[in-house]
């Protein structure tokens, strides 16, 4: 990764989330996130584990720009084993981002149901 790329950061802090976004360009034309999202879930082992296997396999329409008439999911959400407890990492691809879309839409499907805005600017 080179130096001179753009990066964008963005955190924001919720009763039961804490999301961080980092936003840059690709060489291929692509914009890439880097989405951390932490969680203070409190379940039993079982609750637990099912919530790492849905955080880890069915996050394909969490992430998604929005114009107002349509969603624009992204293209690819590659799930990211980083070892932090109560840490979901993705590197979130679209493939066709438009230069003025400066804002990632998360819809949380399994801690609180909620939508939220991550404006990486």
């Amino acid at each position: 990764m080179s130096c001179a790329k753009k990066k964008t950061m963005y955190a924001a802090n919720y009763q039961e989330l804490q999301l961080q976004v980092m936003g840059k360009p690709t060489a291929e034309g692509s914009f890439e996130y880097n989405v951390r999202i932490f969680h203070a879930f409190k379940g039993s082992d079982a609750q637990q584990l099912k919530l790492n296997e849905k955080m880890s396999y069915r996050m394909d329409s969490a992430f998604f720009f929005n114009n107002g008439i349509e969603k624009k999911y992204a293209d690819e959400i590659i799930p990211v084993a980083n070892g932090i407890k109560n840490c979901f990492e993705y590197v979130v691809i679209f493939n066709e981002a438009s230069k003025k879309q400066d804002s990632l839409i998360y819809k949380d499907k399994y801690i609180t149901g909620e939508t939220y805005q991550l404006s990486a600017k």
